[in-house]
């Protein structure tokens, strides 16, 4: 199914199909792009017969698009660099994934260096993704092309063709597969792609938005706030945009709203799903008309992440945590082993996070299993205290434990926050033992390269 999508993409009616930070580029055009890496794709494999991977080192531009579609149709899979990743682990996951060929840009130049794994990736990989944990060695998760395949179907069949935008705007880290949520909808649905220069320039962002009149966009929540926040500064509103996807961290109502404001005419669907379950597992169209009390909503007023796509399997364990189950179950770890459930003889992946649903079969987002912590002898959910303070206070909030002291990092806002109206009103809200220590106003966010904030750089 893959290559066919695939093919029937680069063949269809000659329009504007790729747009980067340079320029704009017809189907013939990408078409002669991809044939001719597959062209080099094949000379390598003369050389090598247990050819199976390429990392690429590119810049955010057709190329990288083009040796992706090279790779996918000649049965390799490819690892993803972005630009700013470290010396320490590009050199790691080179070694670790087992590839045979670097891709990188010198002089103006694609060169392909060739590498010696010291192993062979025997199945049939689609890409491979490492994660981006904050402890120890990141850990490389294997993806089939039957994983994305069956992904690329439950997307199918959820939309139903009732996907109407002609076209997308990636602005995600190229290494995250996010990236691969948008080559899904484009292959599905004949959409020109168009890519930012950098996923943290806004700049780059509003131009291609602009010029391209783009009609669908998937960021995560942190990403959409400062969306907003740069176009209400503008006064602007954008009518042409269609659809807006988000993902990775809980979408507030207070965000929808903001969202509407600027582009009110758009469909607004919520996506959840861990890496190892290739990309996204549920996912629900965010619509609410006159009442907050929209099921839809909990008492947090947080929104849904929806129901199991088609063919995703679900299980809730008594203490809350999400079990997954489908053909999108990865392969596994490249460089780890992993425990897996099973549960009448199926396989199920454990998530780690924390869910209740509701009895329309509704899926909300409680917290990680790491975010329940014993604190001063109290067992504290920390994700339901950012989520209650961020609430209140209509701010971007998180909090966690330094020395044995709650902290809440709150983000400034235009209009001022005062410190003792915000501990008035956490009074009613919080527990004695949920109140915070200490409060600490940001200007900004520290960002991991998916855009997810960086918890771990939170200091005092």
């Amino acid at each position: 199914m893959l290559k066919k999508l695939i093919e029937k993409y680069l063949n269809g009616n000659n329009k504007i199909i790729f747009t980067d930070k340079d320029s704009s580029y017809n189907r013939l055009e990408l078409r002669e792009r991809v044939n001719s890496y597959k062209n080099i794709i094949k000379k390598k494999k003369i050389q090598n017969r247990h050819l199976r991977g390429f990392a690429i080192y590119l810049d955010r531009d057709i190329d990288y698009f083009a040796l992706i579609l090279a790779c996918w149709l000649s049965n390799i899979f490819y690892l993803p660099f972005s630009k700013n990743i470290n010396k320490r682990d590009l050199n790691y996951q080179l070694k670790a994934s087992g590839v045979n060929y670097f891709v990188f840009k010198k002089n103006n130049t694609i060169h392909f260096k060739k590498l010696n794994p010291n192993k062979i990736i025997k199945r049939n990989l689609s890409y491979l993704i490492f994660t981006s944990g904050s402890t120890g060695e990141k850990k490389g998760v294997k993806i089939t092309v039957d994983n994305f395949t069956s992904y690329i179907k439950s997307l199918k069949r959820k939309f139903n063709g009732n996907f109407k935008a002609k076209s997308i705007l990636i602005n995600g880290e190229i290494s995250f597969d996010i990236v691969n949520a948008d080559i899904a909808f484009a292959l599905l649905y004949d959409c020109e792609i168009c890519i930012t220069e950098d996923s943290k320039n806004l700049l780059s962002f509003f131009e291609i938005l602009e010029n391209r009149k783009v009609e669908s966009i998937y960021a995560v929540p942190s990403m959409w706030e400062n969306i907003c926040f740069f176009t209400a500064t503008q006064g602007k509103k954008y009518n042409f945009i269609k659809q807006i996807n988000s993902g990775g961290e809980i979408f507030t109502y207070q965000l929808y709203k903001k969202i509407k404001q600027i582009a009110p005419r758009a469909k607004i669907f919520n996506f959840y799903g861990p890496t190892e379950f290739t990309i996204n597992s549920t996912c629900c169209e965010l619509i609410v008309k006159k009442s907050i009390k929209n099921k839809l909503l909990d008492e947090s007023l947080n929104f849904t992440i929806g129901k199991p796509l088609p063919g995703v399997k679900i299980k809730i364990l008594e203490n809350g945590e999400l079990l997954l189950s489908g053909k999108q179950h990865m392969q596994g770890y490249i460089n780890s082993k992993y425990n897996y459930n099973y549960i009448n003889g199926r396989k199920y992946y454990p998530t780690g996070d924390i869910v209740k649903q509701d009895k329309n079969k509704n899926i909300f987002f409680l917290g990680r299993l790491k975010d329940y912590v014993k604190h001063k002898g109290y067992r504290l959910n920390l994700q339901n205290i950012s989520n209650t303070i961020s609430n209140e206070i209509s701010s971007t909030v998180i909090v966690k434990i330094i020395n044995n002291s709650l902290i809440a990092f709150i983000k400034k806002r235009k209009k001022k926050l005062i410190l003792e109206q915000i501990k008035q009103k956490l009074a009613k809200k919080l527990d004695f033992n949920e109140l915070p220590n200490n409060y600490v106003f940001l200007n900004e966010f520290p960002k991991l390269t998916n855009g997810k904030i960086d918890i771990n750089k939170l200091k005092i």
